[in-house]
């Protein structure tokens, strides 16, 4: 496709012009989007997708007999059970979810870099997105492995003082539940941001590592940083409200299945479980995943947008940038 009426990035903008360009975006862009993602992280969602429809019934295969095993004593070997047929399965499943993490990510960037390089009237392909994110995306991967796994230490050592409060009886828990709600609720949003949707972006937009891009992020944010929640809470509403649709064909059916059964009633677990894995099922939970995967990239494009706006009320380079686009160079720094 080619450009037209490009939209100029690196400007300050407030609550209802953040909305309206990231629509404006995808309207104009929809499909160099969209095709961009089903070439680079399609194959990853499917996978992910069919690996966790299997694991919907592999996990709790085990406890089919459950109910009988309470009275004789098994329940341990029922929960080792349980242990070692999802282990492989959640690690597979972790796995994928982080490429398609990584290569969605890192696709979004890409989006945004190859865009602000443009010129009006150039092409803005599939391709182009499509080669320069196989050649980022490996620095996305291995940045966010080793922050997962400095995270995984982290969350343990901050869920000790919870641990404790869990152990000190009835009180204890309903107070450890009651803060980690709190917490979530005013900060969780935030945090999503910082640590999240921002570092894959700004590790591909100015070639830098993962905890680089999220001192940069912390840094670019201040002095927004309520403001930044009220963005996300409003963004994960309408993601929220899309993703119901796009997983409804997937629901409906289980439904359907389960109570349009013969056996409706008699409680056999085996017949529940095994529509989990009916090829239909996964066909239809495929569609949703990768549908609803297209649509959390509105909370990409809404950080990107927000973060080119935060970095223009801090630096204000957009100005000049805006006058040097009338004779810059054919070459962005930033596309390579």
């Amino acid at each position: 496709m080619t450009i037209t009426d490009k939209i100029f990035l690196r400007q300050k903008r407030g609550f209802s012009q953040l909305f309206g360009t990231v629509f404006k975006l995808v309207r104009k862009n929809f499909s160099v989007l969209v095709g961009s993602l089903f070439i680079t992280a399609g194959p990853f969602i499917l996978l992910t997708a069919v690996f966790t429809a299997w694991l919907n019934s592999t996990i709790f295969r085990p406890f089919i007999g459950l109910s009988q095993n309470l009275f004789r004593g098994d329940i341990t070997q029922t929960l080792s059970d349980v242990i070692t047929n999802a282990a492989g399965w959640v690690a597979l499943i972790w796995v994928f979810s982080l490429l398609s993490y990584s290569f969605i990510r890192t696709t979004m960037a890409n989006f945004f870099v190859i865009y602000e390089s443009k010129l009006e009237g150039e092409s803005f392909t599939v391709q182009e997105i499509a080669r320069k994110t196989y050649k980022d995306v490996w620095m996305v991967f291995t940045g966010m492995i080793v922050f997962s796994l400095v995270s995984f230490v982290v969350l343990a050592i901050v869920a000790i003082p919870f641990f404790l409060l869990c152990t000190s009886g009835v009180g204890g828990i309903i107070f450890a539940i009651f803060l980690l709600f709190i917490i979530l609720i005013a900060f969780g949003p935030q945090l999503g941001y910082i640590f999240s949707y921002a570092p894959p972006f700004v590790m591909v937009r100015d070639k830098v590592f993962v905890f680089t891009a999220i001192k940069r992020t912390i840094a670019n944010i201040k002095g927004n940083f309520w403001w930044l929640w009220v963005l996300m809470i409003c963004m994960g509403l309408i993601i929220g409200i899309f993703s119901m649709i796009t997983n409804l064909p997937a629901t409906i059916y289980q439904m359907g299945n389960t109570f349009g059964r013969s056996d409706f009633g008699t409680g056999d677990p085996e017949e529940m479980l095994n529509s989990a894995t009916s090829p239909v099922y996964i066909a239809l939970y495929s569609f949703g995943l990768f549908c609803g995967s297209v649509i959390t990239c509105l909370a990409d494009m809404l950080m990107a947008v927000s973060y080119y706006s935060f970095e223009e009320e801090r630096t204000g380079m957009g100005l000049s940038l805006k006058i040097d686009e009338i004779g810059r160079p054919e070459e962005n720094p930033n596309y390579n």
